[in-house]
């Protein structure tokens, strides 16, 4: 498997930025996708997800349902490293929907 496209969908700077599903949907739209991958950064070069990281990643799960989308995976990349949040919690992309492992 492999991406057939990558998009930039916002940016911000160290804080938190905010991305809404309907962005999300709307960048998907018309690409024949059924499932994707997110990615973000932490542009202090630790991937941790932040206590930010794990209610977004629910509520898009939880909006992918309503629309029959897959959210595959929630990766976050830092200084040569990364943290996927499926590997960290499986079963909030099962449908568990929670905050965190």
């Amino acid at each position: 498997c492999r991406a057939r496209r990558v998009v930039r969908l916002a940016s911000g700077d160290e804080g938190e930025v905010r991305l809404d599903s309907t962005v999300v949907f709307r960048a998907l739209g018309g690409s024949g996708c059924a499932s994707f991958v997110l990615g973000h950064n932490h542009p202090t070069g630790d991937p941790t997800p932040s206590l930010a990281d794990w209610p977004a990643t629910s509520e898009l799960l939880s909006a992918c349902d309503r629309v029959g989308l897959e959210l595959v995976d929630h990766v976050i990349v830092g200084d040569g490293v990364y943290v996927s949040l499926r590997s960290r919690n499986e079963g909030l992309f099962l449908g568990e929907r929670g905050l965190g492992p």
